[in-house]
This record gives structure tokens, C-alpha cells and sequence, in this order.
């Protein structure tokens, strides 16, 4: 049997498929509407044009940036257009009350609608946010005088003074009788920790006077300062009689109060502080055990010092009954999340 070979046919066969394979290839090209199907066609090329489409995508984020920006201020100029609306309606009310024509009902009206745009401004300046974020405030520098026993504060840069308007006096009250107790004595020589809440609303401090039922260094005390009226808060203990530090109160950089309670739990003498989450609106101390807040931080004997940034907390403790003093940090979410900073304080000067 002869079997003939045709070398004609295998060369159009061969070049029949090849053309087909680019065929498909221009085909699936036109299809996905790019030049480049796969890294090996082309990796230099790829390689120039993933780094033009990284550019294009971070000038359209960074355009995104710059319009929310752009709608914030544009908020806030509204916010303040609002308010600059308000006080000129305020001026206007404060002159038609200086009319000696005016009746007592006349006056009561106006200042019904003087108080009302008053309110209004607070609730702005308090509940303008953007995306949450406060952008109406500022951040304010609180300080007690001692001579006229008030409290006064300023911008950081030292500008905008104002005070207070409440006299912190040894024998002062509040308008629910509550004494202030917020000197230790009427000379006025020493004074607690003492901090404006994120809202700007309460001033939290210790009391530092026994008082009929408050008792010196054992009661946290919130001021109500449109009302003037006090909360208290008993705290566990007074820190024992030896102690040499007090309770401390500690704003973080997310608005959250903590506060080292003086506690009998671990130490006899009320000597050790344990650190509590505040509550500020219901005045309860949360010891942990939440998702926010792990708890489980007792600081060594005699310290009250501490700081929250973050997810951390930092203080110091005792590694062991009579081991060294050690400087640690842990996670507020989980206790088991701890990093020893310093592994051996003896011998030195520290604070927090």
C-alpha cells in the first residue's frame, strides 16, 4: 500500500492554525478593550501601565480627599454664617430691651427669644460635626487662680480669655446645696485633678474638703456648669493612710475619662489604685470586662499616675510582692496583651 505525504496541506494547516490563534487572540483583546491579556504578551509594558493606573487611582483618592475637604468647610461655613445670624438677631433683641417703652411682658418676650437663640448657638457649637468630627471647637487651656478662686481658661496660644464665673471657695455650694469642695482648705494651697469633659458641658475633680457627706479625696464630683449643679461619686476608698498619691482623672485622645479609684481589694491599707473606665453621664466606673475596656489594670502600691493613648494604657506596676517596679504597657482590649517598657524602676525618679 503507498501512502502519499501532502506537504502542501501540513504548511496551510500549520498557518491555518496560527492565524486562527491570533485571531483570537485580537478577539479577546477587542473584548476586554486592553492590549495585554496576560503578563508574559508584554511585561514591560504591563509593568509601565500598572504604574500609571497606581497614579491615576491615588490622584482620584486624593481628589476625593480634597472635595470632603472642601464639604467640610463648606458645613462649617454654613454653621457659622447660622450663628453670625443668631447674634446679630441677639443685638437687635439687646437694643429693643433698652426701649424704656418696652412692658415687663414685652421684655419677658424678648428675652424668651434672646435665651432661645442663646441655646441655639451652644447646641451648634456642641452638635456641628462632620463625619464626627468636632469642627466647630477649640482646644481650651484650663488653670485655677488661687487668689480669687476661680477657673480660668485660654486657647494655647494664650488667647481668648475667659472665666468660668463660678467662685470655688471653701464653703461655696453649688445650686443643689452640694458643696464645691474643691480646694483642701480656704487658703486655697492645694487642689485635685480637674478636667472639662470633650462636650465642654461638666467640669470632673475630686473632692479635696470633707464636707458633711463628701469626703476628701474619696469623691469624684461632676459640675454641671450650665445649671451649676453637682454629681458626686463615692470612690472605693481613700487610699489608705500612708498613700501618698490620690486618685487621678485622665482625658484620653478619644474623649474617654478614666480614673484611678483608690481600692481595699489588693492592699489592706487602700493603698493600691485600680483603673476604671467613667462614665461621665450615668457617673458609674466600668472595671472592665468589655469589649471597650479589658480591665485588670491594678498599679503598684502607692501610685495613682497613669495615660491612656490609643488601645494602650501605660502605668507602672510591681512585677512581683517585693519585686522591682516595672513600667508596662498594655492593650485596653485585652490584658493579656502586655509590654514591658522598663523592666526596673529602683533608684529613679519617674511620673507619668
Amino acid at each position: 500500500m503507498l501512502i502519499a505525504n501532502n506537504a502542501t496541506n501540513q504548511i496551510f494547516l500549520s498557518n491555518y492554525n496560527f492565524q486562527n490563534s491570533k485571531l483570537q487572540t485580537s478577539m479577546a483583546r477587542l473584548s476586554a478593550g486592553t492590549r495585554i491579556l496576560t503578563p508574559g504578551e508584554a511585561p514591560a509594558d504591563l509593568g509601565i501601565s500598572e504604574r500609571f493606573r497606581a497614579q491615576i487611582r491615588t490622584s482620584e483618592e486624593a481628589s476625593r480627599v480634597i472635595q470632603n475637604a472642601i464639604n467640610m468647610f463648606q458645613s462649617t461655613d454654613a454653621w457659622l454664617q447660622e450663628v453670625h445670624n443668631m447674634i446679630d438677631r441677639m443685638s437687635e433683641l439687646a437694643t429693643a430691651a433698652a426701649d424704656g417703652s418696652k412692658q415687663g411682658a414685652d421684655l419677658a418676650t424678648l428675652d424668651k427669644e434672646f435665651q432661645q437663640l442663646k441655646s441655639e448657638i451652644r447646641r451648634i457649637s456642641e452638635t456641628g460635626k462632620y463625619n464626627g468630627l468636632q469642627v466647630n471647637g477649640k482646644t481650651a487651656v484650663a488653670v485655677y487662680d488661687t487668689l480669687d478662686h476661680t477657673i480660668r481658661y485660654t486657647q494655647p496660644d494664650g488667647t481668648d480669655v475667659r472665666e468660668l464665673g463660678i467662685n470655688f471657695k471653701d464653703g461655696n455650694s453649688a445650686k443643689n446645696g452640694i458643696a464645691y469642695s474643691f480646694e483642701s482648705a480656704s487658703t486655697a494651697q492645694n487642689v485635685g485633678d480637674f478636667i472639662f469633659t470633650e462636650d465642654g458641658k461638666s467640669l470632673l475633680y475630686t473632692a479635696q474638703k470633707s464636707t458633711g457627706s463628701l469626703s476628701a479625696r474619696k469623691t469624684l464630683m461632676k459640675l454641671d456648669i450650665d445649671s451649676n449643679t453637682i454629681t458626686t461619686l463615692a470612690l472605693t476608698s481613700a487610699g489608705g493612710a500612708h498613700a501618698s498619691r490620690q486618685a487621678r482623672i485622665v482625658m484620653d485622645d478619644k474623649g474617654r475619662i478614666w480614673v484611678s479609684d483608690p481600692s481595699t481589694t489588693v492592699d489592706s491599707a487602700g493603698k493600691n489604685f485600680n483603673v476604671k473606665l467613667l462614665d461621665v453621664d450615668a457617673m458609674t466606673l466600668n472595671a472592665g470586662g468589655t469589649t471597650e475596656w479589658a480591665g485588670g489594670v491594678t498599679l503598684a502600691s502607692s501610685f495613682s499616675d497613669f495615660a491612656v493613648h490609643g488601645d494602650f494604657i501605660y502605668y507602672i506596676e510591681r512585677s512581683s510582692g517585693s519585686g522591682p517596679l516595672q513600667y508596662v504597657k498594655q492593650s485596653l482590649n485585652d490584658q493579656t496583651e502586655k509590654t514591658i517598657l522598663v523592666y526596673d524602676l529602683s533608684g529613679s525618679t519617674y511620673d507619668i
